[in-house]
């Protein structure tokens, strides 16, 4: 089928709705306790994601911190060094396009 309809009911906010073919879309719902995730990469993927709730801030080794707020879009090259602090009833729109496993753990940045 060419074309799939997920009514609301059936979105998943834990794990990918859509995944196969090197993409995948999620949505992801959750009440965020205020910490670092660890130094991370997605390897051959692209991320992008659209904040629709909460915060979040991208921290990479190199390019510092971007604060994101409700309404924005980022986009993570693939590769690219990174960890985040979420804050608050999270949601968000996450689209992946790539191959390989999509995270992989880095080394301590700290």
């Amino acid at each position: 089928m060419a074309v799939r309809r997920f009514p609301k009911s059936d979105v998943p906010v834990d794990r990918a709705a859509i995944d196969g073919r090197g993409f995948s879309a999620t949505f992801a719902s959750f009440d965020a306790p205020e910490r670092k995730d660890t130094w991370h990469h997605h390897g051959e993927h692209d991320v992008v994601a659209y904040l629709l709730s909460g915060g979040i801030t991208v921290e990479t080794p190199d390019d510092g911190a971007e604060e994101l707020q409700p309404g924005d879009l980022v986009h993570i090259e693939r590769g690219t060094i990174h960890r985040e602090i979420y804050r608050g009833h999270v949601e968000m729109v996450g689209f992946t396009v790539g191959d390989g496993p999509g995270r992989i753990e880095a080394s301590d940045n700290s």
